[in-house]
């Protein structure tokens, strides 16, 4: 449940980025301003990628170390 909570709030945050992204590109004034917006998104999105990333990883091992601590064929 919590996973797909976080999905669910990814795909919702990656959209509102990219329509941002998309109104801050069409204000460019030259090709330098494009390019330079461009980076910026690039930038940003790795940095959010690569803390999704860890969060799903932190919410992987909790799964997994929940699913090791039931005995086989039981579920709570």
């Amino acid at each position: 449940m919590e996973l797909n909570k976080r999905f669910v709030g990814y795909a919702t945050e990656t959209l509102n980025a990219s329509v941002e992204h998309s109104q801050r590109l069409s204000r460019a004034k030259n090709f330098e301003d494009a390019v330079k917006i461009q980076t910026e998104f690039a930038r940003a999105q790795m940095e959010v990628f690569n803390q999704r990333a860890k969060e799903l990883g932190e919410i992987y091992a909790k799964m997994a170390l929940g699913a090791g601590s039931r005995p086989f064929g039981m579920s709570s």
